[in-house]
């Protein structure tokens, strides 16, 4: 199977909302440019919710959950909504791991 890298496709980008999609793997190889790029679009509209697509991640890596997991404080340390729909069972599991309490 041939490795897809990560890329992040932005579908929506206001200050009310923004809708981002993720695909292929989410890693430590695509990591810091995926988080670079997710995080300065998260400050630039500061929305009022963050919407996250990640049916189309094939793998998931400790990198990319941290990703995901530091968007998601950001959006609720700030009163903000965030939410994530399309994560595979492993990726849920990884995610109620590094909840805080």
């Amino acid at each position: 199977m041939e490795k897809q890298p990560g890329k992040m496709t932005v579908k929506q980008a206001d200050h009310d909302k923004v809708v981002v999609d993720f695909s292929g793997q989410l890693d430590i190889d695509s990591g810091a440019k995926l988080w670079r790029d997710s995080m300065e679009l998260q400050e630039k509209y500061l929305p009022d919710m963050l919407l996250v697509d990640a049916s189309n991640v094939g793998y998931c890596d400790g990198a990319g959950i941290g990703m995901l997991v530091e968007l998601k404080k950001r959006q609720t340390v700030v009163g903000k909504q965030f939410s994530i729909q399309g994560l595979s069972s492993e990726m849920q599991e990884l995610m109620a791991l590094t909840a805080e309490p």
